[in-house]
């Protein structure tokens, strides 16, 4: 091939792409494509070089805070406060993690067992690393407390394992008491009560927890004012923390805007609420479509017959109405709408739930993976007497609270 026409191909191909990006260029302004003029087109092209070279800056950026230990990202000791790492007088204050050697119910054998004592020792040494780069313990007389700080590089949970993680996520997510405590620089943090609601009456220190989407998270134990977390917590800088993301948070850190006290709580208290619903509408339709995948599964290798699989998709297919009409619903008339919708009786089963129907449906265990089974709402509730701590999946002394149960372990 000679260079002429070389040259040549390699014009007529530059011509092509500039005439296709003009075109782009002009219906992206609205405008078509004889009246887009050259200068218009020219403007651009430099403005798209300039949002590129910004592009490129933010990711250097975020590669550089990456790069630090989470807890670089952490406040200095305010005035009158002192910072130090997580050691063991903090660990007497908020206690250890798990350690079979000191676990009472566990036989003395496999306290012994040469394997299992590798492993404990990999886990021990791992929970250090983990608090040597992501806490710092924040102390003044009468008060401490320790922040950690949790920064993922990507979101993950991709695939069928990240699915399964996601549901048991969830499931965990609504046995969980939670209470909103104050929206700080854009940020929503809630107060953590445990599974059930249990945790927070067998401690004597409070957990606290915030989130910049889903790769962020910012949690705090405490043995200190409510003025004292917050002034803390309102020294992090937010912004940094948003360009961690891919893509940062509308309205986090110096966008966010100035709120009282009394703002902080009302607006956290009504954000946890939502997302408990939005969480409950979330873990629905997990379960709906892990029902639909064992109907089809069980359909094509002929466990059940035309007939019980249209029967079957009719009742699912009601159970996303009932799931959409919790979606459109206002919170407070959730359950009330809800529970008018008609419902089947559930099919007997040994083994039911979440995890009966991911065993049985792959062989395991005495439940077929019922896909028949409708996701039940509450019931509706007799009176609203406060604001939900904990769903309906408590047990134990029970109270109907509006949106659920609020029930109390041990009593």
């Amino acid at each position: 091939m000679s260079k002429a026409y070389l040259g040549a191909f390699v014009a007529i191909a530059l011509a092509a792409v500039g005439a296709v990006d003009y075109i782009n260029q002009a219906k992206t302004a609205g405008s078509k494509p004889g009246q887009f003029g050259v200068g218009d087109y020219v403007g651009t092209i430099s403005g798209r070089f300039i949002a590129q070279r910004q592009a490129m800056a933010d990711a250097a950026a975020r590669q550089d805070l990456l790069a630090q230990d989470p807890r670089d990202l952490l406040p200095e000791a305010p005035e009158g406060w002192t910072r130090h790492d997580w050691d063991e007088a903090s660990a007497d204050v908020f206690g250890r993690r798990y350690d079979m050697r000191k676990d009472d119910f566990l036989p003395e054998e496999m306290k012994q067992d040469k394997t299992l004592q590798a492993f404990a020792a990999l886990e021990k040494a791992a929970g250090d690393k983990k608090d040597a780069a992501e806490v710092y313990v924040y102390e003044k007389p009468g008060a401490i407390i320790a922040l950690r700080l949790v920064v993922k590089r990507s979101e993950g949970g991709g695939g069928i394992s990240g699915g399964a993680m996601k549901m048991v996520a969830n499931n965990i997510e609504a046995m969980s008491g939670k209470d909103g405590f104050a929206v700080i620089r854009g940020v929503t943090f809630r107060e953590e009560l445990g599974m059930f609601g249990a945790g927070a009456e067998e401690r004597d220190y409070r957990v606290f927890s915030g989130r910049i989407g889903q790769t962020v998270l910012i949690s705090a134990r405490v043995k200190a004012e409510d003025a004292d977390v917050i002034a803390l917590l309102d020294q992090i800088d937010y912004d940094r923390l948003n360009k961690t993301l891919k893509e940062p948070v509308a309205g986090i850190g110096s966008e966010a805007p100035d709120l009282t006290p009394e703002e902080q709580l009302a607006l956290a208290q009504q954000r946890v609420e939502a997302d408990s619903h939005q969480q409950r509408i979330d873990t629905a339709e997990q379960h709906l479509r892990l029902q639909e995948a064992a109907l089809e599964i069980n359909h094509r290798n002929g466990v059940i017959d035309d007939q019980h699989y249209e029967d079957i998709k009719t009742k699912l297919a009601k159970q996303r109405t009932r799931i959409e009409a919790m979606a459109e619903t206002p919170q407070a008339d959730m359950q009330t709408a809800a529970a008018e919708v008609p419902q089947e009786a559930p099919a007997a089963g040994q083994g039911g739930g979440l995890f009966g129907q991911i065993l049985g449906s792959i062989g395991f265990g005495g439940s077929t993976g019922s896909a028949d089974t409708p996701i039940e709402p509450a019931p509706t509730p007799v009176e609203a007497k406060a604001k939900i701590k904990v769903n309906a999946l408590g047990s134990g002394a029970c109270e109907s609270t509006g949106l659920g149960k609020r029930c109390k372990i041990g009593e």
